[in-house]
């Protein structure tokens, strides 16, 4: 979900590479860069974030977003499915 949500957000994808086991490096390792273009607010930042977390069990699932919509993270929800059923 978050690399989806960051890949409509920047065109690409938080890690690449074209060999596997190097890739695999990159997703357990490698921090989430984020590009200056386009500017993005530090709470969406903060949601991606936390969508890829390292660490599976402190990722933030679904209906953890969806229940955070009081922080403005229920903008982003709907700005996920939004973009999400918009490029089906």
């Amino acid at each position: 979900m978050g690399v989806t949500l960051y890949a409509f957000v920047y065109g690409q994808i938080p890690f690449h590479d074209d060999n596997v086991m190097a890739l695999y490096s990159k997703i357990q390792n490698d921090p989430v860069v984020f590009p200056e273009q386009p500017p993005i607010s530090e709470d969406l930042k903060d949601l991606i974030s936390r969508m890829l977390h390292k660490d599976p069990s402190q990722r933030l699932t679904l209906p953890e977003v969806k229940v955070r919509q009081n922080n403005n993270y229920y903008y982003y929800y709907y700005y996920y499915y939004y973009y999400y059923y918009m490029l089906l």
